[in-house]
Order: structure tokens, then C-alpha cells, then sequence
């Protein structure tokens, strides 16, 4: 149950924040996870894949990471 609502609260956190680059938004969020497997190993520990807090914090180094070339 708790997965099911942080997952609700993301997709209207995500949308809220980044309109209609929501989707491209997750998409490189998870781009930028997998490349450094640390940050897989974190979040995997603390299971917090699902919490909104860290989809919008990747989300957000995402699309620092995108605008400066460093994701592609």
C-alpha cells in the first residue's frame, strides 16, 4: 500500500514540476541511476526506488546532468 501511494505522489510530483517532460524526466532520472552502480546499491538498501523525494532529487540531477551534456 505504501509503494502504491509514493508512486501516485510521484507521478503527480513529476507532472507538477515538469509538465509535459514528466515522463523524459523519469526516464533520465533512471538513465542517471544506472550509470553508477552506488547509487543503485543506495537506494536499493534503503528501498527508497519508490519514495518521491529521491524520484524528484534524480530527477532533478537528471536534468542538471542533461543540460550540460553530461546526459545524453
Amino acid at each position: 500500500m505504501q509503494v502504491e501511494a509514493w508512486r501516485e505522489e510521484v507521478v503527480t510530483r513529476l507532472n507538477a514540476e515538469f509538465g509535459h517532460g514528466a515522463k523524459q524526466a523519469l526516464r533520465d532520472a533512471r538513465a542517471l541511476i544506472a550509470k553508477d552502480p552506488r547509487w543503485i546499491q543506495m537506494i536499493d538498501r534503503r528501498d527508497a526506488g519508490d519514495h518521491p523525494e529521491t524520484v524528484i532529487f534524480f530527477a532533478r540531477l537528471a536534468k542538471q546532468a542533461r543540460s550540460s551534456g553530461r546526459l545524453k
